[in-house]
Parts: C-alpha cells; structure tokens; sequence
C-alpha cells in the first residue's frame, strides 16, 4: 500500500514530483514563490514536507521556516530548501532555524526521492520520539537541530525572539513601547483588554511619557517593519485577518496577535511574570 504524503511546494517542481508518484501517493499543492502568505498557508494545509528555495521576492526561505517553527512549535513539518550555492555560514544557518534537507542546483530527481523516502519514514515515527530525540532528520548537512524545551524558555525571551524574527529594532523606542505593551496584554490573562484605557497608560508610566506618546511611536514602529525586507513574514504571521486593502494592522490587531501567540507558546504558570 503507497504511504500518502503531503507536500507544499514551490510551483517550479510540479514537473518533478508529479514524476515521482510511481511509489508514494502524493498530495500536492503548489504556491508562486512571491506569495505573501505562506507561513498561514503551510498552517492552514499542515504538509508533511514544504520545498521551497531559499530566495524568494517577499522573504527568503529562513524568514519563512523561522516564522513557522516559532509560531507552530508543537507540529512537525519537512523542510527542504534548494540553494545556488552552500557556504560555511549559509550551513549553520540553516541548520539553526531547522532545515531538513538541502538541495543545491542543479537538481535531480534522486533528490526528490530522498525527500519522499525520508519524510515516508518519519510519518511512522511517533511525534514524541522526533521531539525527544532532538534531531528533525538527518539531512545533507549533517547536523543536528536542538528541540526547544519551552518550559525552559523565559516569557521575555519568547517576547524577544518574536520580535527578532520579525525585524523589530530594539534599540528604537517604539519598538521598547511595543515590547512592553505585548508583555503587559499577554500576562494579562484576557483577550478582551483596553489598549487605550489600559496598555498604554501603563506603559507610559513605565517610561515616564504620555499615553498619546507611547500610542504614536508604536504606530510608527508597526508602520516601518511594515515597509521592511521583512513585511512578507510580518503579513504571514497576520494571515487574512488584516484587511488587504488597508494594509498594516492597528496597533491593537498588532498587540493583540503576538499576546495571544506568546500566552499559547508559554506554560500557564509564567503568564503572570509578564505583567512584572
């Protein structure tokens, strides 16, 4: 009996993994490298494996799997990223944010094959055991990526990486406001909090500023990582709950999405250290 297999991938390989069907039953769907949304994509079909290459129009493959492993940090997705060329540091970079495979150009079909070999194999393995192994799969680096214990991880740490993979500069202001008002929303406990009457009169008294202040700079700092090399991963991590035609979140919407990803990734008990 063929294994089904669940692939996203880039639309340049349908030719080649439509060929490779003989052994496994595949279930395929394709994206154009410029889509914008493809951290809500791979989370809305949950693949077995995504091929993607490593340099895209909106965000390069690191952004994307360093996105998704942040925010879906208890699924267990096969990367497989295909580069021109393999350096020294590229190696330890991609290794660091979880890559499982890499496929340098030119490409064969042996390639693809291994891919479907190995993630065949995995689909049999107990999720547990991958997490507890701390090793994804071997791949063609032949290094290992560290699971993350997320008991072990602070609540301002999880807040700090976040905004590191969004590009967030912490040595702006704006970008210290918004740090501590997605702290203050997240160890609130609710989902239903005043930003206005609440967030940013607390803020603001941390910092010795106006609420009006710490309103105007995080819109300006929401608004500049909107407009950077990063903005695609940004929108990724929004999906389609922002508004197309509007663009940039609210400050709320902004707030509001990261405090619920930082309640759901952290244990229970270090919400309330937050509010510290």
């Amino acid at each position: 009996m063929k294994n089904t297999i669940r692939i996203l991938s880039t639309s340049e390989l349908k030719p080649m993994l439509e060929s490779a069907g003989n052994k496994y039953l595949l279930e395929t769907e394709f994206f154009l490298d410029g889509d914008g949304h493809l951290v809500s994509k791979i989370a809305c079909m949950q693949p077995d494996a995504v091929i993607m290459n490593l340099f895209m129009p909106e965000a390069d493959a690191i952004e994307i799997i360093k996105a998704y492993r942040l925010l879906y940090a208890n699924s267990f997705t096969y990367f497989a990223v295909i580069v021109p060329f393999v350096t020294g540091s590229l190696k330890k970079e991609l290794d660091a944010c979880g890559v499982n495979r890499v496929i340098c150009r030119p490409y064969y079909k042996r390639d693809f094959n291994a891919i479907l070999a190995e993630v065949s194999q995995l689909k049999t393995t107990p999720l547990a055991s991958l997490k507890s192994s701390g090793i994804h799969t071997v791949h063609t680096l032949h290094h290992r990526h560290a699971a993350c214990d997320a008991d072990s991880v602070k609540p301002s740490d999880a807040v700090d990486e976040i905004f590191e993979t969004l590009g967030l500069n912490m040595n702006d202001t704006g970008c210290q406001y918004l740090k501590r008002a997605v702290e203050m929303a997240a160890g609130s406990g609710k989902t239903d909090f005043s930003v206005t009457k609440g967030i940013y009169p607390a803020v603001a008294a941390e910092f010795g500023t106006t609420p009006s202040c710490v309103e105007r700079r995080i819109r300006v700092a929401i608004g500049e990582a909107w407009k950077s090399e990063r903005s695609a991963v940004i929108a990724a991590y929004f999906g389609y709950t922002v508004d197309n035609m509007r663009g940039k979140p609210t400050n709320g919407e902004f707030i509001a999405m990261l405090a619920d990803r930082i309640r759901l990734d952290m244990p229970k008990e270090s919400h309330e250290t937050l509010m510290v």
